[in-house]
């Protein structure tokens, strides 16, 4: 028994279990509040984008319904498996959705990720000889690092990155074999390159794809490639030619296997992408946001240097995107490496981590690297430079990996140098210079900071505040308060990281002389203490299946009932994000995607502005707003008051030509008196409009059904908005109303216009106790802006809001719920239609312009199913009955009494086809962003069928990839076992 016990302890695979087992204990204490808590670190995006979409698709999944390609339920319907970003086809994410409930499953998948980042970061080390403990160095630094850490709640993002060093592992092995083997080596790294894109995040891919090439280029042209056995033609490999073609190899193999095999994600994600923002290149100041700063870099030492004594991050960025951070042992460890390892592996992570620092910085960079790589396909479409921080991390990591290596070798007198010893020792000693000397100036910039604030104030928004928009609008004084806070040296972070720092120090100096082996277990214990109580307290906490996170929200039955109608969510709401309404099945017309359709994005522009027209339009029945602002929004402008009427220049509560039924709003109102009305209101294109001509009308309805009207004139009450402007005043044909407010602007070709806002109070016949207000544009020319509308009694202002002209149907501490009492029904007839080629303007005009949007549909191109239609205004939409709805198939019943257009307010999107009484019609874009059907007078019935030919062609491709790989893989087993 005891020789069995021997023989089994003396196996050669052990040490490495034994050191996975390490890897897998850090990653459980680090998520130890997950498994026995249900305890998930998360931001923002994974209470409003991942899970709950990650929640729903699993739901479909458990009904035999996969993938869900398509959800009616956000962004008016969505091709949600294009988007991607929940990784439907991702193999782990598949493995997790069977198995487990959503909450547990994906924090599962969480806890997976950490483990196999470590894990596969420890396989490449060891297979680059770096030794157990280097490799290990590198496996805590890769797993635990700020970047795994910070984009945590980035599913996708760290999904995908955690593949690179297994990619780069294939390579290594590739090129380190030859013939059959080779191949199926790159074929291997094909295969996992596949599984990375299905993470469906395009940065891990292109940093992957940089340290791709560069390591592939540095290790085939910086080594001697010995000949392979079987190989004839490896003895030539010395030659250029030979490096190039296999480098070629690599760099062609490799991107067409993976991108082939990933292709049923990719090419519904690239149509996607045709219909997004992102369908453009990215201007510099855009690509260049959120990028990491010459500051950031304190991070290295001080992890939290940026967290204020409340745990709130005070960078200009989320604290998440530009924290760079390997721990402290590590970070001297990878100075050893870099200095003293005499390695060609030490120069291609040298290269890489460089390259991904210089990037990171974006524009802050003394390297123009950023810049030169915008301007290539990719690169130029995306933003968050700071993100590159990863490509750093991954080459700290392996140059630590070889430092560690070089440290133990030094206490074997064998192998280690004398020479070498002294050069080390004065690194060390330079490190403690640079720490006493950080320490000093903490102190000393502590006590000016406190004695000097004014000063302190200035220089902060001189300098550090000035580095970019400051989009989360971080003051000055949050700066200063922060600053303080973190020099402190009673701040038990900051003694923390100089604790750390001199424990590393004299670990590195003398632990190892002794016992390498209790050195080595210090240097890990180093380690792990700094980098897990680093990553437990980076993020908050919360568990997924509490109500505020799942959507399962106090509010009413109503908006889950079937037929309930579409909701639209106003920006600005923290518990009642778009997204968290999708596991409900909620028909949001809003959603959050990072691929949202350009066409959405400027409809719910115009939403935001309080147009009631595309309101109705897009059949929305209930109106949720925010009661109080999110803190982690910047905050809206506040508005202004004039004289009790409070105007929010970016929303009006009517606008349009008086043809537009938004020129049109009526306002419910507890009984207020009143004895005369205060509005702020402006004209646009009524230089014609003559002084004193009637261009508005109010009805006041009050309490007992009395009624009176209440005109409004031009010269009188208000006038053209850009009056003031040379080339206006001399046509203008009436006089400058009293101005109220002026705004700055821009005309249509966007030079800059000022904006008068006029200021009206008009008296009423006799005083009235007011319900109701009816207001209406009436003059044929020139459109209206209605800003604010109050009652004055003489004493009292009390302000109209916006939302009055809605029904409360529920408020709590957050939220508020209105009813639209005139939504369109999802499916609606017109008799008219109005050809407007594609345009920006299109939506403004049917906003604003001379277009009833709910009588007349706007198509882009001519139906020649509809020449007769009417081309003036028509009827009202006409209902039609929706008798199936499924997120992929709709039927719809119409009568129309004459020929029409059938209007259904989902999004317009390729691979949505129609029958109109069993026979393939076309579907036309109505009404900018809806789909449009024409029908004959008589009976029809419709049927909407969702069938994209990008994911039938994106699925053959991948079939035929994998089908080419078996065929090749079995040729080469079969050519393999002829050789034997």
């Amino acid at each position: 028994m005891k020789h069995e016990i021997e023989r089994w302890t003396r196996q050669p695979w052990l040490p490495d279990a034994f050191a996975l087992a390490f890897l897998l204990a850090a990653t459980l204490y680090l998520f130890k509040d997950t498994i026995w808590r249900g305890l998930h670190y998360f931001e923002a995006d994974t209470l409003n984008f991942y899970y709950p979409i990650f929640a729903t698709a699993q739901g479909y999944l458990r009904q035999g319904i996969y993938p869900l390609i398509w959800t009616p339920d956000i962004l008016a319907g969505f091709p949600l498996f294009a988007d991607g970003e929940v990784g439907m086809l991702y193999p782990l994410n598949l493995a997790a959705m069977f198995l487990l409930p959503a909450a547990q499953a994906f924090a599962l998948l969480t806890v997976v990720r950490f483990f196999l980042a470590a894990a596969f970061m420890y396989a490449f080390a060891r297979v680059l000889d770096t030794g157990r403990l280097g490799a290990l160095v590198a496996a805590m630094v890769f797993a635990f690092g700020s970047f795994l850490i910070a984009q945590m709640h980035h599913a996708n993002l760290t999904s995908g990155a955690i593949w690179l060093p297994v990619i780069l592992l294939c390579i290594e092995k590739a090129v380190r074999s030859s013939g059959v083997r080779r191949d199926a080596y790159l074929a291997g790294a094909g295969v996992v390159l596949a599984v990375q894109l299905l993470a469906v995040h395009v940065q891990p891919v292109i940093m992957t794809l940089l340290a791709l090439s560069i390591y592939a280029c540095l290790r085939i042209f910086a080594w001697p490639l010995a000949p392979g056995v079987g190989d004839p033609a490896a003895s030539r490999l010395g030659s250029f030619a030979r490096r190039s073609l296999l480098l070629a190899r690599v760099l062609i193999v490799i991107p067409v296997v993976g991108v082939s095999l990933a292709a049923v994600q990719l090419v519904p994600l690239y149509e996607l992408s045709a219909f997004s923002f992102r369908s453009v290149s990215a201007d510099y100041r855009f690509a260049s946001t959120y990028s990491s700063t010459v500051f950031d870099l304190i991070s290295l030492i001080f992890p939290y240097f940026f967290r204020s004594a409340d745990g709130s991050s005070w960078s200009i960025w989320g604290a998440w995107e530009p924290t760079i951070y390997i721990g402290i042992a590590p970070l001297i460890l990878a100075g050893v490496g870099a200095l003293f390892v005499r390695n060609r592996y030490v120069l291609v992570f040298a290269v890489i981590a460089v390259t991904g620092l210089a990037y990171s910085l974006g524009p802050y960079s003394p390297l123009p690297l950023h810049w030169l790589l915008w301007h290539l396909p990719g690169f130029s479409t995306i933003r968050a430079p700071g993100r590159f921080t990863f490509l750093f991390l991954f080459g700290a990591a392996m140059l630590a990996a070889f430092g560690a290596r070089w440290v133990m070798a030094q206490v074997d007198q064998r192998t280690g140098s004398s020479r070498d010893r002294w050069p080390y020792y004065g690194y060390l000693a330079a490190w403690g210079a640079f720490a006493l000397w950080l320490l000093f100036t903490m102190r000393v910039d502590a006590e000016w900071l406190a004695g000097n604030k004014s000063d302190a104030l200035r220089f902060i928004s001189w300098s550090y505040l000035k580095l970019f928009d400051n989009p989360l609008r971080v003051t000055a004084e949050q700066v200063y308060d922060g600053l303080l806070y973190s020099a402190d040296l009673g701040n038990t972070r900051t003694l923390a990281a100089f604790a750390l720092l001199a424990g590393a120090l004299l670990l590195l100096w003398l632990g190892f002389k002794r016992s390498p082996r209790l050195g080595a277990g210090l240097l890990l214990a180093i380690i792990a203490v700094d980098l897990l109580p680093y990553g437990q307290a980076f993020h908050p906490s919360t568990t997924l299946e509490s109500p505020d996170v799942s959507g399962a929200v106090s509010f009413p039955s109503i908006l889950s009932g079937e037929g309930s109608g579409r909701v639209y969510n106003m920006p600005g709401l923290s518990s009642l994000e778009p997204n968290r309404l999708l596991p409900r099945g909620v028909p949001v017309f809003s959603g959050y995607s990072s691929l949202e359709p350009d066409r959405h994005r400027e409809y719910e522009w115009w939403l935001a502005q309080g147009n009631k027209a595309l309101l109705d339009l897009a059949g929305i029945r209930y109106v949720i707003e925010p009661k109080k602002s999110d803190p982690r929004r910047p905050p809206r402008p506040s508005g202004h008051q004039i004289d009790g009427v409070r105007v929010d220049p970016e929303r009006t509560l009517a606008s349009g030509s008086s043809l537009n039924p938004n020129s049109r709003a009526s306002f419910m109102i507890q009984p207020t008196r009143a004895t005369s009305l205060r509005v702020v209101a402006t004209l646009g294109r009524a230089l014609d409009i003559q002084q004193g001509e009637e261009v508005a009308e109010i009805v006041v309805r009050g309490e007992g059904g009395e009624s009176q009207i209440v005109k409004m004139r031009a010269g009188q009450h208000l006038s053209e908005l850009a009056y003031d402007r040379d080339d206006v005043r001399p046509k203008v044909r009436h006089r400058k109303a009293p101005v109220a407010l002026t705004l700055p602007g821009a005309d249509h070709l966007n030079r800059p216009q000022d904006v008068n806002l006029y200021f009206a109070e008009l008296s009423l016949s006799a005083p009235v106790k007011v319900t109701r207000l009816d207001f209406r544009y009436v003059h044929a020319k020139g459109r209206i802006q209605l800003y604010g509308v109050s009652l004055f009694d003489g004493k009292t202002v009390t302000q109209v809001p916006a939302s009055a002209k809605y029904v409360k149907v529920y408020e709590d501490e957050e939220t508020v719920i209105y009813e639209n009492p005139t939504p369109l029904p999802r499916a609606f007839i017109v008799n008219s239609v109005k050809v407007v080629p594609s345009d920006p303007r299109t939506l403004g005009e049917m906003a604003q312009g001379d277009i009833d949007v709910t009588r007349t549909a706007v198509v882009e191109e001519e139906i020649p199913e509809l020449r007769g239609a009417a081309i003036g205004p028509g009827e009202p939409g006409t209902p039609a009955k929706i008798t199936f709805y499924s997120p992929t198939r709709a039927t719809v019943e119409a009568e129309p009494a004459s020929e029409g257009l059938l209007v259904l307010s989902d999004s317009y999107y390729p691979g949505w086809t129609v029958l109109v009484d069993g026979e393939p019609r076309k579907v036309y874009r109505a009404d900018y962003l809806f789909r449009g059907v024409p029908l004959s007078a008589g009976r029809h019935r419709v049927e909407f069928i969702y069938d994209p030919p990008s994911l039938k062609l994106g699925a053959a491709v991948s079939l035929g990839a994998a089908l080419v790989l078996l065929v090749a893989a079995a040729c080469g087993l079969r050519r393999r076992g002829d050789e034997r």
